[in-house]
């Protein structure tokens, strides 16, 4: 989890990871150097995640430093002001088994910032090549959850892109 100046939300991201139907073996949260309070609200909400700060290098060094702390064979992202739908984790690791070739599943994400809307009965499916994904940005980072090995072996997020850094990644693990 990247999180600059995240004092306030971070603790709702956090509980969001918290409250999974399929624990996460880690979290990672890396205060990109912020000057408010947030590795100390990161610590109060979730005793047992890694929290650790460095100098302000932007959202894509900070997820490639907690890549550097990960030892799963997949990795899921999620901003400081985003949370997760409290299946998120079950749902796609279920349907990582069902493709076992692939290197991203994504879901859709919503706005509303009370409540998830109702899952709906049946889930449709979509893969995406690279073709698809030159087009247009498919999925939004806190929805990915990824090969950490192909992570990895691309170079992680590349810092030098400002904005599309994840459509970047996506395209790249799409190859």
């Amino acid at each position: 989890m990247p999180a600059y100046q995240s004092e306030g939300t971070v603790a709702v991201a956090l509980a969001s990871v918290a409250g999974q139907t399929a624990a996460p073996v880690k979290v990672v949260v890396v205060d990109d150097g912020s000057s408010d309070g947030t590795a100390d609200a990161a610590r109060a909400a979730m005793p047992g995640a890694t929290v650790i700060t460095q100098a302000n290098a932007g959202p894509s060094a900070a997820r490639n430093r907690a890549l550097e702390e990960v030892d799963t064979p997949w990795v899921a992202f999620l901003d400081a002001d985003d949370r997760w739908h409290r299946e998120k984790l079950a749902d796609q690791l279920e349907a990582a088994g069902r493709h076992p070739h692939a290197v991203v599943v994504a879901s859709d994400w919503v706005r509303d910032e009370l409540a998830f809307p109702p899952k709906p009965a049946q889930v449709t499916e979509t893969v995406f090549d690279a073709a698809d994904l030159l087009v247009l940005n498919r999925f939004q980072t806190s929805t990915a959850l990824c090969r950490t090995e192909v992570v990895r072996a691309l170079g992680g997020f590349r810092s030098e892109l400002d904005g599309v850094e994840d459509w970047d990644m996506w395209w790249r693990l799409s190859e």
